[in-house]
């Protein structure tokens, strides 16, 4: 398991650094140990870590793939952090794609089961993201409300990049 642990750090430090085959490289030999070992937590965080690598490479089919077998993974085994931070992964890929009611989907999703695990900064990002599918879908009054929600979250929780984040989302409608 070390050496599937220290293939994953390697794979961070590549993705930081903006190394992004590298890093896919790492995510997928520390993918194939764990794997090879039973570890489902960590294949659900490895496929998850592969989605974000091709997301940001522009490959949102795969990025969609990798993101909905980590979630499947998650439901397996009960990880409900896991579980909220994949739908919202995939609430992502649809509001880039510009499918703003499957994205919504994703993000209430989302939303909820961080509601249910009482994750604050998870709850005032999915409020983010659906504040920002409503002000796409012209819904401006309700993009407030949750751009609102999530700022008062953010500044309960001390979280200032937070709080300037969202006051950039919600700059042209509060």
């Amino acid at each position: 398991m070390g050496v599937a642990i220290s293939m994953g750090n390697l794979g961070m430090i590549a993705f930081n650094q903006g190394e992004y085959e590298q890093a896919k490289k790492y995510y997928e030999e520390s993918l194939a140990i764990r794997k090879e070992l039973g570890n489902r937590k960590g294949m659900a965080d490895y496929m998850h870590n592969l989605g974000g690598i091709v997301y940001t490479q522009g490959d949102y089919e795969q990025a969609k793939k990798y993101f909905e077998d980590s979630l499947a993974v998650r439901k397996e085994i009960g990880d409900r952090i896991g579980m909220a931070d994949s739908m919202n992964n995939l609430g992502g890929i649809m509001y880039t794609q510009g499918d703003y009611e499957q994205a919504k989907t994703y993000f209430e999703e989302s939303l909820a089961i961080r509601k249910e695990i009482g994750d604050k900064r998870g709850m005032a990002d999915s409020l983010n993201n659906l504040g920002s599918v409503a002000r796409h879908s012209g819904d401006h009054e309700q993009a407030k409300k949750y751009h609102e929600e999530s700022l008062e979250i953010k500044k309960e929780i001390g979280d200032k990049p937070g709080i300037a984040n969202t006051l950039i989302l919600s700059g042209t409608i509060i």
